[in-house]
């Protein structure tokens, strides 16, 4: 088989496992609280909604998917001889299109308004660049080994 065709095959069913186990972590880290000091501030310099992006991309969906991705890619990468580009940017169409499918797939278009959009941001943000530097990384290490 193509190294190239082996490599989005292997990188989209990895995401699809990766997926599966992410919901359950994503539901615990998102019960992590902001703490009441950097809420309040928030709320007294008018900059709830900056603070509440930065909480979700660094806490709730880094920790939530983003090193279990970026962990995954890398076990990956070191299992198989594979072309990290490919790996990791299937990973990431597949991934999103999974997690964005319940939004797409409405049939009214009052739901995908910009607000919605925006709340999806910080899972796409948090899952490019976890697979994508740790896709890079793997494939030096390959290229190494």
């Amino acid at each position: 088989m193509n190294i190239k065709l082996k490599s989005m095959v292997l990188g989209s069913g990895l995401a699809i496992f990766v997926f599966q186990v992410a919901i359950h972590l994503l539901g615990y880290t998102a019960a992590i609280a902001i703490p009441a000091p950097i809420s309040h501030w928030a709320a007294e310099n008018s900059t709830q909604i900056f603070v509440l992006f930065l909480w979700d991309l660094l806490v709730v969906q880094f920790l939530g998917i983003g090193i279990l991705a970026a962990l995954a890619i890398l076990f990956l990468l070191r299992l198989a001889p594979l072309n990290w580009l490919y790996v990791g940017l299937s990973f990431i169409i597949t991934e999103t299109l999974i997690a964005n499918l319940d939004l797409w797939a409405l049939s009214s278009s009052q739901f995908l308004s910009i607000t919605n959009l925006l709340t999806l941001t910080p899972h796409f943000i948090a899952v490019s660049m976890c697979v994508l530097a740790a896709a890079k990384f793997g494939g030096k290490n390959q290229a190494a080994a």
